[in-house]
């Protein structure tokens, strides 16, 4: 029992991974989540198998009723899975003559101490079992996806659990094999015709003899029970089909699609643009930051009435190092020209930081550069005006140009 299980579960998978090898050649348009749900549910019946059975009692003898109910969803033309809960009633059989074991010391019991009249015994039980089961539709497989196709042959695995209500150990693993056949009535309603087996845990067989449990197995083993169902599957969605993809499909089905995916194009090229502008941007402020005024070199271009300016980093008033060469020539200027005196402007771009807060920023830069010049090169208070005008002036056509102070020398004659 166990390698014919084996062997239909292995073709099964096998087919399985064909298929997905044909669902990448028919493109389809995907649904969404809530397409394609599905609900079945159906009657019929059931007959146990396992051990000698089929010797102890006759096929109607065993033959007892089934149900099911299920719940799925179709992903695609040829895929698709659903949660089944099967149940019903069984009858079994102990073999007739033979020794039965003690459910819980699986010891062999004296036939004598147990009732002759009840030895071919016969067992009324319900069982019920869960599963989840893979479907896949081979008449689309060999035919072709047809939405309107009045029937299709499905075939599904599955794993789950099973319980037996009359047992005391009552819970067995579940590995479903079937058969689904679906006859289309519209496009909401369908009837189905379910052959399907389910291998269960031989201690579904077991029997009671006057209230000992016992069972004519040593060894644990799997038994199978058998049902055919008869049923309606109803489609819980809106939509029960899938569109195949076309020139029509992607302009008319889905258009929004289209948009979306034009929008994102045109967004991503502003954002690349953007981006190039600000690796420009930030490589032209290094190019600014390294680069040295001529005054630095040339102390003859330090001449009166002429401004001068010296770059503060955002948010800052500490002076860089690269600036205190201008300083310097300039104090040097004004050492050697008593009759100038220096007018020194703070500012701060207005792109950054309240008016309140630039303004403030910027008379802290021109003190900086005031100190500057009274503490370490010895210039006289009274030849310096500092102040701050914050964003009030921008005199430079870039941004971060305007965080400077603006150096001016003033004959005071």
């Amino acid at each position: 029992m166990k390698k014919i299980v084996l062997v239909l579960f292995l073709s099964l998978c096998s087919s399985y991974l064909f298929s997905q090898e044909t669902i990448d050649n028919q493109k389809y348009v995907l649904n969404n989540f809530w397409d394609n749900w599905f609900f079945n549910f159906g009657g019929g019946s059931g007959v146990y198998f396992g051990g000698k059975q089929h010797k102890e009692a006759n096929f109607i003898e065993r033959l007892n009723w089934a149900t099911t109910l299920s719940v799925g969803k179709w992903f695609s033309p040829l895929i698709g899975a659903r949660l089944t809960l099967q149940g019903g009633k069984k009858h079994t059989f102990n073999v007739n003559g033979k020794p039965v074991y003690d459910i819980n010391t699986g010891e062999p019991i004296d036939l004598n101490t147990l009732d002759p009249s009840k030895i071919h015994h016969m067992t009324r039980g319900y069982y019920i079992t869960v599963h989840a089961d893979a479907m896949f539709n081979f008449s689309n497989l060999l035919y072709g996806y047809k939405d309107k196709r009045f029937y299709n042959l499905i075939t599904y695995a599955g794993a789950g659990m099973g319980t037996d209500r009359n047992l005391i150990d009552n819970n067995s693993p579940v590995i479903v094999l079937g058969l689904l056949n679906t006859f289309r009535i519209n496009e909401k309603l369908t009837f189905s015709f379910d052959i399907s087996g389910q291998t269960v845990q031989s201690k579904f067989n077991d029997a009671q003899y006057q209230r000992k449990w016992v069972k004519s197995y040593k060894k644990q083993d799997w038994n199978c029970i058998g049902s055919v169902n008869l049923g309606l599957i109803i489609g819980l969605s809106n939509k029960q089909k899938f569109d195949k993809i076309s020139c029509d499909t992607v302009n008319t089905i889905k258009p929004e699609y289209t948009i979306k995916e034009a929008l994102l194009s045109n967004l991503s090229k502003q954002l690349d643009s953007l981006t190039k502008e600000n690796r420009n941007l930030l490589r032209e402020l290094e190019n600014q930051r390294n680069l040295q005024p001529k005054t630095v070199y040339i102390k003859d271009l330090i001449v009166k009435n002429n401004s001068y300016s010296i770059q503060f980093d955002i948010n800052s008033s500490s002076i860089d190092p690269k600036q205190e060469t201008l300083i310097f020539d300039i104090a040097d200027f004004l050492k050697k020209n008593e009759d100038f005196s220096i007018e020194i402007v703070g500012l701060a771009d207005k792109n950054t930081g309240s008016s309140q807060f630039n303004e403030a920023l910027s008379i802290k830069r021109a003190k900086a550069i005031e100190n500057k010049l009274i503490r370490d090169y010895g210039i006289s208070p009274d030849r310096i005006f500092s102040s701050g005008k914050g964003d009030t002036i921008q005199p430079y056509p870039k941004n971060y140009y305007n965080r400077v102070v603006i150096l001016t020398l003033i004959n005071s004659k």
